[in-house]
């Protein structure tokens, strides 16, 4: 059921996109003690699948992230941009262009909701972008 809410947010009407993030973050945040891996590998998968809602999945883990039931301020932060970390790294590793182009757009999202700093975005472009400098 969550998977599905996740993977179907924004698909049908954008009018109403707005309330019906702020209900979805507000049942996945009732769900983060029990599905935590479950929902974050859900919000990175549909990042690198459906690349043009990568906005619409950065708003909602700033939503995550602002509304932390019980969680100290910053733990669903830190997990996510630790999750995106990890998955990125793979992305790289594999030399996955597709899914390395979504995690640094999702990343300037994620940037974009205040879930990351601006700078640590800005910093991960800049490291990429030198890496293609670099000889050989």
């Amino acid at each position: 059921r969550l998977v599905n809410l996740i993977v179907r947010i924004g698909d049908r009407s954008i009018a109403d996109l707005n309330s019906h993030l702020r209900g979805l973050a507000a049942a996945l945040t009732a769900e983060l003690p029990t599905s935590r891996t479950l929902i974050y590998d859900t919000i990175l998968d549909c990042v690198r699948g459906l690349q043009p809602k990568a906005p619409i999945y950065g708003a909602l883990c700033g939503l995550l992230a602002a509304n932390p039931q019980g969680e100290p301020d910053g733990v669903v932060a830190a997990d996510i941009v630790a999750q995106l970390g990890r998955e990125l790294q793979e992305a790289l590793d594999v030399h996955a262009t597709f899914s390395i182009r979504a995690f640094c757009r999702f990343a300037i999202e994620l940037a974009n909701a205040r879930v990351a700093s601006v700078d640590s975005a800005l910093a991960l472009l800049e490291t990429l972008l030198a890496v293609t400098a670099e000889p050989g």
